[in-house]
């Protein structure tokens, strides 16, 4: 990856991985998008998933603990102040019982409110205050839990656990016993609680708990210049935030007037295949194929930077000046790209 220079930077997770039983014959033809595919070059790319992708990009990889320091800078995204604490991914979730398993869902079965969320984390300071822990909820969905010391563990993101076991993914590492004792204890301080019980009256999803994961505090990152960033998910705009970058979530405001490189995340394919909702992932594919076709169409910026593509999957595909003149190399369906497929 160069370090200068007009470049464009695009990260699409769930792109090569459409939702769970979905038939090949399903998925939308999407010529732009097969077209640089087709001849762009392959390199390594650091990073299996969303979070460790982007982390890559800001030249953060994973800690000593095996995992990535990814709540602070999501924190920072949703308007908490800069601090040394550790922070760590304390989101709610939903577990159902499932014979002899527990599966977990992530808070969007939820539909949690603002006041239900302090409401729960108003519960959990109480009994937990005097352990030198705060819980807090910048909104219904994502809180985080500030430590007063940094006990190590290693930790499974809440998108490679949703829908599935809770045990395989339960922390591990020198302070496991202490992260799987809370998580119990929460579990057991919310099951009883009031606003859970009128949740159930209502016919609503009790919250079942939280879930652990990304802990770190802010610190000084490597040198990554990036010119802009532009993106909606709160990991990215953080690290923005906390490198100087400036970030929008329209790329129309920067693709002109922008010098040097523009990381890009369309993260809207990634929700449908964690909720197995074909209809919704095929929707987010044919919008960004729209979307590439004007940006590439329309737009001088565009039509001749360099285009790296990240998919997510430990690959970066580069379509460069070189690639753009090799039309000898033919479009293939998007689905011969998926890993069962190749």
């Amino acid at each position: 990856m160069s370090s200068g220079g007009r470049e464009l930077h695009l990260v699409v997770p769930g792109l090569f991985t459409p939702p769970e039983g979905m038939a090949v014959g399903d998925i939308p033809r999407v010529p732009v998008l097969e077209r640089l595919l087709a001849r762009s070059r392959k390199r390594d790319a650091t990073g299996q998933g969303l979070d460790a992708t982007i982390c890559a990009l800001f030249g953060i990889g994973p800690e000593s603990v095996g995992h990535l320091p990814t709540a602070p800078y999501a924190r920072l995204a949703q308007g908490g102040d800069p601090d040394d604490w550790y922070w760590v991914h304390a989101d709610p979730v939903f577990l159902r019982p499932d014979q002899d398993r527990v599966l977990v869902f992530d808070a969007a079965v939820l539909a949690l409110t603002q006041e239900e969320a302090e409401t729960f984390t108003a519960l959990f300071n109480s009994h937990f205050g005097n352990e030198g822990l705060r819980l807090e909820a910048p909104t219904p969905t994502h809180w985080y839990l500030r430590v007063a010391d940094r006990r190590e563990a290693r930790f499974s993101s809440l998108s490679e656990v949703t829908g599935r076991t809770m045990t395989p993914f339960l922390p591990q590492g020198e302070e496991a016993r202490y992260w799987r004792r809370l998580l119990n204890e929460t579990q057991m301080l919310f099951h009883n609680a009031e606003p859970n019980q009128r949740r159930t009256e209502m016919g609503r999803l009790p919250v079942g708990g939280v879930w652990f994961h990304g802990m770190g505090a802010l610190s000084t990152l490597p040198l990554v210049r990036w010119g802009h960033v532009v993106a909606s998910n709160d990991l990215a705009r953080g690290l923005a935030q906390h490198t100087g970058v400036a970030v929008t979530t329209d790329i129309q405001e920067v693709v002109q007037s922008a010098n040097g490189r523009v990381l890009v995340v369309r993260d809207e394919l990634l929700r449908p295949v964690l909720d197995v909702d074909v209809a919704a992932w095929q929707q987010a594919l044919v919008q960004l194929e729209r979307d590439l076709s004007q940006w590439l169409r329309f737009n001088r910026y565009l039509s001749s930077v360099p285009i790296y593509l990240y998919a997510c999957d430990g690959v970066c595909r580069l379509f460069d000046a070189t690639a753009r003149r090799q039309f000898w190399r033919r479009r293939r369906p998007l689905s011969r790209y998926l890993p069962d497929q190749r």
